[in-house]
């Protein structure tokens, strides 16, 4: 048995032997698997846009604050479309409403106009009755007398009051 004891002790020592050398001359690889998370974000809008222009392709770095892209709401332009025609609109009414106080202010004017002709035609026939009066007093030379005061008759009274209108 004694044999197999020294059998047993240098297997047991050739065991321990190979193992410390594994363990302290042996270089050990160590490889790892590991899977790196592609963070991929969605960019939603509830309503329907319109891309613009795009700054960041697929896999370019993005940094906090970089802008990706640039959109448009559709619903604006639709907008715009509906303002534009409200301003039509609105300036074909002013247009109407502008041509309406210069047809009433042309009408005032030509009424006022027909009005000054008149009271100009009424002192023209009032001036020519005064005439024709100073002329039958000038031909009756008793009454003359009587017709030389500074007072103005009623025709030249008339006359002033109408000229004041």
């Amino acid at each position: 048995m004694k044999i197999l004891n020294v059998h047993l002790i240098t297997v047991l020592t050739g065991l321990a032997a190979l193992y410390y050398y594994q363990k302290h001359f042996t270089s050990e690889t160590i490889v790892c698997f590991g899977f790196a998370e592609n963070r991929e974000l969605q960019i939603r809008e509830n309503d329907p846009v319109r891309i613009l222009k795009i700054f960041k392709k697929s896999g370019t770095l993005v940094k906090k604050g970089d802008t990706l892209l640039v959109v448009a709401k559709a619903e604006i332009n639709l907008n715009q479309g509906e303002i534009k025609n409200q301003i039509a609109g609105l300036q074909s009414q002013h247009l109407l409403y502008k041509s309406g106080l210069q047809a009433s202010i042309n009408r005032l004017e030509a009424t006022k106009q027909v009005k000054i002709n008149e009271i100009q035609n009424e002192i023209n026939l009032i001036k020519s009755k005064i005439t024709l009066n100073k002329s039958i007093l000038h031909d009756l030379n008793s009454i003359a007398d009587a017709t030389t005061s500074n007072q103005l008759s009623p025709s030249e009274l008339k006359i002033n009051n109408l000229k004041k209108l």
